[in-house]
């Protein structure tokens, strides 16, 4: 699960104290297709009602996003799309999303077809910024 976020502010009301390494990597390559692994503050437990220490955070460029966050007041909760089956299935296709997932959901936003692209995950918990997960993101 992770939160998706307008700015590195909002990130920061859910985070503990980001460290001034993390802090400029982020700047450097946010929005973008990046997933930040860092540790979250007690009002993320309280309000998930679990004792997870860490939280993905991302701010994605895409402009349905940006819409959405001009109306609210909190970030999005975004965690992947599978099904019961068990195999993993990355669903890019609107409509196949809610032939699948229609009744599911509250709300669908058709934003056109997806690409099938993950973001590279850097894990910010430890003392240096690790690379979990390689993805549309570059690393330099």
């Amino acid at each position: 699960m992770s939160l998706i976020c307008p700015n590195i502010s909002v990130i920061s009301q859910y985070t503990t104290q980001i460290n001034n390494d993390v802090f400029k990597t982020m700047k450097r390559y946010l929005p973008g297709p990046y997933t930040f692994i860092l540790n979250s503050n007690n009002y993320v437990q309280k309000f998930f009602k679990n004792n997870k220490e860490e939280i993905g955070v991302r701010i994605p460029k895409n402009e349905i996003l940006d819409s959405l966050h001009e109306f609210l007041e909190a970030p999005l909760i975004s965690t992947s799309l599978n099904t019961d089956g068990g195999a993993l299935k990355v669903f890019v296709d609107p409509d196949e999303i809610e032939q699948n997932f229609q009744h599911q959901v509250d709300l669908l936003i058709d934003g056109g077809l997806g690409k099938d692209e993950e973001s590279t995950i850097l894990d910010c918990i430890g003392d240096e910024i690790e690379v979990i997960r390689e993805g549309k993101g570059t690393i330099e």
